[in-house]
């Protein structure tokens, strides 16, 4: 089995121009390691979906 790591699969946009991480075969089994919504931002209950909380959304 083929991994993608977390930081390989770190990405916002997509483009034409990206290579492909991996090639796999007809039947082969993949597995994609992924960040949360916010890339590891919640970490705690104290770490709320609150807009003002979080990195770059307070204005």
């Amino acid at each position: 089995m083929q991994t993608i790591g977390r930081d390989q699969a770190k990405k916002y946009a997509f483009d034409w121009r990206d290579e492909p991480l991996l090639r796999v075969s007809e039947g082969e089994t993949i597995a994609i390691e992924t960040w949360d919504a916010s890339t590891v931002f919640f970490r705690t209950p104290k770490d709320k979906a609150i807009p003002a909380y979080r990195p770059g959304f307070d204005r």
